[in-house]
């Protein structure tokens, strides 16, 4: 069983910097993670702490009950798949999966079987005499996983591995990289920008912001029950609809829509949230809304308007009719769809 603890883990720079503040997580065993949330949040800082390539300011990481803050990165048996492949130009794809075993001095039996294995599962058998130069990007990232595979390592640690990759591509890729952690059973650790990336591989997220992590659990989880409003608006795409509202005796106005019933909510400013599946076209409505610009994505639309009060509204719906720009619709959504964030953005109900 491989289990990783992170407790209270700093990061600060000679500069000041205070990167990662206090970060408190279990990642269990045989779970893939993925650590996601803008650039700069501290999400590849984190992952790279974990590697051994960051010092650790404070704070400890137990692998297996073992403190990875005492131990070099070659004696963390772990393996990272980096963004740029990180492969050796001169060499085959076979001597650059065999790298690391070759200066482990494992057997050459050893290492063939393993290459052997690797490449087989990963589709790759037919390249290993190529250089590099000579692979798309899908190969070479392949190659690079297959690097990591044969070390058999504790933990596989992914730093945005697809960014390069076309979107038809990254598609594909995702799919193979969960399929492939599953049939190994690794405990692995992913890092992605892309809340999409993370919806689909996760078992579980750790949303990160501003060096802290702001919410961990599964992912429609997240995604129903967000714990802030920075949460709700970086998970869900289309993002969700976010307006300032005033709650007074427990009744909040949204889009022309009056809802009561929220006497746990303080008196004060508030955040309502709904996400764009949740509002429905109707005949007869209380909120009005123009339409101003649609996207079409086939078999449903993303629909941009304004309401008469100007606040901007998107909504997805399946494709029944085209609606046209300039058109007002009648709207209406459910008081159970909406989310409720204080004036310090935390989530309340």
């Amino acid at each position: 069983m491989t289990s990783l603890m992170l407790r209270d883990i700093e990061k600060i720079y000679p500069n000041g910097t205070r990167a990662l503040k206090g970060i408190n997580l279990d990642i269990r065993d045989g779970e893939f993670m993925v650590f996601v949330g803008p650039s700069g949040c501290g999400k590849s800082t984190l992952l790279r702490m974990v590697a051994g390539l960051e010092t650790v300011t404070a704070g400890e990481m137990l692998l297996d009950a073992q403190d990875l803050t005492k131990l070099s990165p070659a004696d963390r048996d772990v393996a990272m798949v980096f963004q740029n492949y990180a492969l050796y130009p001169h060499m085959n794809v076979k001597s650059n999966i065999s790298y690391a075993l070759k200066n482990r001095n494992v057997p050459r039996d050893e290492i063939d079987l393993r290459v052997a294995q690797a490449s087989e599962m990963l589709n790759i058998s037919e390249y290993l005499d190529r250089k590099p130069s000579q692979l798309s990007g899908g190969q070479k990232q392949r190659v690079a996983m297959g690097r990591a595979i044969v070390r058999k390592p504790k933990i596989f640690l992914f730093d945005e591995p697809l960014s390069n990759l076309d979107a038809l591509l990254r598609t594909r890729m995702r799919v193979e990289i969960r399929m492939l952690q599953r049939q190994l059973g690794i405990t692995s650790i992913f890092v992605t920008h892309d809340q999409i990336e993370a919806m689909t591989m996760g078992d579980r997220l750790a949303v990160m912001n501003n060096g802290i992590i702001e919410q961990v659990g599964a992912p429609m989880e997240i995604y129903s029950q967000p714990a802030s409003a920075f949460v709700a608006s970086f998970i869900g795409s289309p993002s969700i609809n976010l307006v300032k509202c005033e709650m007074l005796n427990g009744v909040v106005s949204l889009f022309g829509q009056s809802f009561n019933g929220f006497k746990s909510v303080p008196d004060g400013p508030v955040t309502v949230g709904v996400r764009p599946e949740d509002i429905q076209f109707t005949e007869q409505g209380e909120g009005e809304i123009t339409v101003t610009l649609t996207e079409s994505l086939g078999a449903e639309e993303i629909i941009y308007g304004t309401t008469p009060s100007g606040e901007e509204i998107r909504i997805r719906q399946r494709v029944i009719r085209p609606v046209k720009i300039g058109t007002r619709i009648a709207v209406k959504f459910a008081k159970s769809k909406l989310h409720m964030f204080g004036g310090d953005g935390q989530r309340v109900d």
